[in-house]
């Protein structure tokens, strides 16, 4: 658990300082959050692939998938909330630093990753341009509680929501990439 005093010293770190050049800034900033946020990526694909496993085979009723989803939410919730509040950070601290092009850029990119979390990816009905609050696992508690069906809705986060969201936060990233290195 070593990484959650990583995760807040970079966000101390980050708030504290009145001047960083462009390459570290990236290294200690962007570069790490970005690598974290790969580790999240693979862990919700991870996740949501073995909630659809035990919808497709029925072995749980919707009380046990629901208990087996809050279990699962638990276990990287953690690094979920500390990049959220990571990327809110940068987008604060980013104002003091740089304007123009570098502070669009690290905008953009703090949007993506607050986007991120709600695994709604081009849905129609969801403003994905604002941070959001919740998670993909929490909207498919409240599915599920709602007695839905939601073997579409595991499909869709998996094979688009979350790829097509994590595909602006690499976008984001690379443009960063390029700006600042």
């Amino acid at each position: 658990m070593a990484w959650i005093k990583d995760i807040f010293d970079m966000i101390m770190a980050m708030v504290r300082s009145d001047i960083c050049d462009r390459e570290t800034f990236f290294r200690n900033h962007v570069e790490p959050l970005y690598e974290k946020l790969t580790q999240i990526h693979r862990d919700y694909i991870t996740g949501f692939q073995d909630v659809r496993a035990k919808i497709k085979d029925s072995s749980l009723s919707s009380e046990e998938l629901i208990s087996f989803i809050r279990d699962r939410r638990r276990e990287y919730g953690h690094e979920r909330y500390l990049a959220k509040a990571l990327a809110l950070e940068l987008s604060k601290a980013e104002s003091r630093r740089f304007s123009g092009d570098i502070g669009s850029a690290i905008e953009d990119y703090c949007i993506a990753i607050c986007g991120y979390f709600s695994a709604t990816g081009e849905r129609e009905d969801v403003d994905t341009s604002l941070p959001k609050i919740g998670s993909a696992y929490s909207e498919t508690i409240s599915l599920l509680e709602a007695k839905r069906d939601v073997s579409e809705d595991i499909n869709f986060i998996i094979e688009k929501g979350l790829p097509q969201a994590f595909d602006k936060i690499s976008s984001a990233y690379a443009r960063l990439k390029m700006i600042l290195t």
